[in-house]
């Protein structure tokens, strides 16, 4: 399945209109059967495609790369039950493992995206490598972000900054300020009406290996 199916999107608008536990219980065998079943055959296609670079994605069922549709409300203001999107952590540890630079897929009915890096940095010792990484290889690093296929399809490298950086990166600090991010991610919007369209999973593959090389940079990052 090369595309996703229009059901998808209707259930999700109508999810949007009636977020309460009343509706989706009544509606929930409609959820299985035309949100959730086609995004994981989706996912599927996805895998099967990825794999043929990625062969560690085979060891893992998708089922176990798709977040949960219920949200947690315990420390929320909004008590809405439910997520209105579908999402997805491609990568060979599913949802289990946040921090690993995985490939991220967002589907609601009127906003899509694709997104990787590392979003998920677990705690300071770990930020610190990874900055680290980014200082001793600066020059590959620079390389990598600035590739006409990277900038392309994303952009620029995103990601929430520390006021306060480490004193041994200030100098460097000045020449990249990318040093200062404790995230390093990328993403691209994704066209809804597109992505129901035959060649949906190629046009997310192509852009995935648009950023192949700069996800390799952060996973040896994170595994120094």
């Amino acid at each position: 399945m090369s595309k996703i199916e229009p059901s998808v999107f209707k259930f999700l608008s109508e999810l949007e209109k009636n977020n309460d536990r009343d509706w989706f219980t009544a509606n929930k065998k409609r959820f299985e059967s035309e949100a959730k079943e086609p995004f994981l055959n989706f996912l599927e296609d996805l895998r099967t495609r990825l794999a043929k670079s990625e062969p560690e994605l085979s060891k893992i069922p998708v089922k176990k790369m798709m977040f949960r549709i219920y949200r947690d409300i315990r420390f929320s203001k909004d008590k809405s039950p439910y997520k209105t999107h579908l999402t997805a952590l491609i990568s060979p540890e599913g949802t289990k493992n946040k921090t690993f630079p995985a490939h991220y897929l967002h589907i609601s009915a009127d906003e899509c995206f694709l997104a990787g890096g590392a979003y998920f940095i677990e705690n300071a010792d770990v930020l610190y490598r990874v900055r680290r990484f980014v200082f001793d290889n600066s020059e590959r690093f620079e390389k990598l972000i600035n590739a006409g296929s990277f900038k392309e399809n994303f952009g620029e490298m995103q990601g929430e900054k520390h006021k306060r950086i480490p004193p041994e990166f200030k100098e460097f600090h000045e020449r990249q300020p990318l040093i200062a991010n404790k995230q390093f991610y990328w993403s691209a919007n994704l066209s809804p009406k597109n992505l129901q369209k035959d060649g949906a999973a190629e046009l997310i593959v192509e852009k995935i290996q648009a950023a192949a090389e700069i996800r390799k940079f952060f996973i040896e990052a994170l595994d120094e």
